[in-house]
């Protein structure tokens, strides 16, 4: 669904609950190939802009919470604040500054779907083809609607965030860190864009943040990603949840070996069992959604137990980690072949290749609900 596909993250390269980040061209640069460093280290490119100062501020106080158990002055950073049209107006000019990605992600859903017989579409994939033709036929009319939808689904999101803030800080202490202990070694602002550059042209300040820390004098294992925006009159602002990223080093990979990472030996495989094959296409230690659809479903008893029984599982990763080249470059050549634009993209298909359900995004359902909307959409 178009809903699920491109809320206010969708043209930025970020996500809110249910977005994804924009696949960009593969990094070949020598930076990306450098050794692994015992801590996460940010991208070679942009200076830190000074008139970047505000995000770095925003950053730090929202640690400054986190340490403190402030969920409060958590929540004043964020999207949330603000009145629902100025969300609805920040909404709008972000899914229209990227329109010409969403026609051809829904001329793709019609192309994919509208060749197959009518009768042998489930009603979840007939809804969605409508859905693609009535956007293609009224863009601006589609995207009022849908940011419509986003607004709803943005308050139910929103009653969820004093979970999201505990479990942050739960994750922290998992994995060793004591927030009260650690220090800011430093604030990364080189990945903001500045209104109306970068890939696509948007109206606002936008990016991600990252913020370094250090223990007991050392390099943290771990960094914290903010997806932030710059509102005229309001100033900074997190536009999606905080994500941490574990460290740099290959070895760090949280898909089991149930998961394939070659496509043909996925079909080859499903084939004499009639079974599906099922392509998540993510970001597995960078992307909020990515993260947390794996986190939240794919890790869980009732998807484990139906794809044993219905699916061969192939994952095509674009980790921020460094990966073999030869699997990287396999990896971007999937997905210029299936026309990848943002992450997670799910894409279900038989043995022999042909699509029969693509979803971009992921919606915050828990495992059991996904699985039933996947059987749904699949008829099984």
């Amino acid at each position: 669904m178009i809903k699920r596909a491109f809320l206010i993250g969708a043209a930025c390269g970020l996500a809110l609950a249910c977005g994804q980040k924009k696949a960009a061209p593969e990094d070949n640069s020598d930076a990306n190939k450098s050794a692994a460093q015992p801590a996460p280290q940010p991208k070679a490119g942009k200076p830190q802009p000074a008139e970047f100062a505000g995000a770095e501020q925003l950053a730090r106080g929202i640690v400054a919470a986190l340490s403190v158990d402030d969920f409060k002055s958590y929540e004043k950073a964020t999207l949330f604040v603000l009145p629902k049209e100025d969300v609805r107006k920040l909404i709008m000019a972000f899914m229209e500054s990227d329109l010409d990605m969403i026609k051809e992600e829904m001329a793709l859903t019609v192309k994919e779907l509208g060749d197959q017989p009518a009768d042998q579409l489930p009603a979840e994939a007939k809804e969605e083809l409508a859905e693609a033709r009535a956007f293609l036929a009224d863009p601006k009319k589609s995207v009022a609607t849908e940011a419509n939808k986003v607004l709803v689904e943005m308050a139910e999101h929103k009653k969820g965030l004093p979970n999201i803030f505990d479990a942050l800080r739960v994750e922290f202490a998992e994995n060793g860190v004591n927030l009260k202990d650690v220090k800011v070694a430093r604030v990364d602002l080189s990945q903001i864009d500045k209104p109306n550059t970068g890939e696509v042209k948007l109206p606002y300040s936008v990016g991600e943040v990252e913020v370094f820390f250090t223990l007991a004098g050392k390099p943290a294992e771990l960094s914290l990603l903010l997806p932030v925006v710059e509102m005229p009159g309001r100033g900074w602002l997190m536009i999606d949840d905080p994500s941490i990223n574990h460290g740099s080093d290959a070895e760090h990979d949280a898909y089991g070996e149930n998961w394939s990472r070659n496509l043909e030996a996925a079909q080859a495989k499903a084939k004499p069992d009639g079974k599906l094959v099922f392509v998540d296409f993510t970001g597995s230690d960078w992307c909020p959604p990515c993260i947390a659809l794996h986190k939240n479903v794919f890790t869980k008893k009732p998807f484990l137990d139906f794809a044993k029984a219905h699916l061969e599982l192939v994952v095509l990763d674009f980790p921020k980690r460094k990966m073999e080249e030869t699997q990287s470059a396999y990896n971007q050549n999937l997905a210029n072949k299936h026309k990848v634009s943002s992450f997670p993209t799910v894409i279900v298909m038989d043995a022999a290749g042909k699509v029969l359900h693509r979803q971009n995004g992921y919606s915050d359902m828990d495992a059991e609900a996904y699985v039933a909307d996947l059987k749904k959409t699949l008829g099984l």
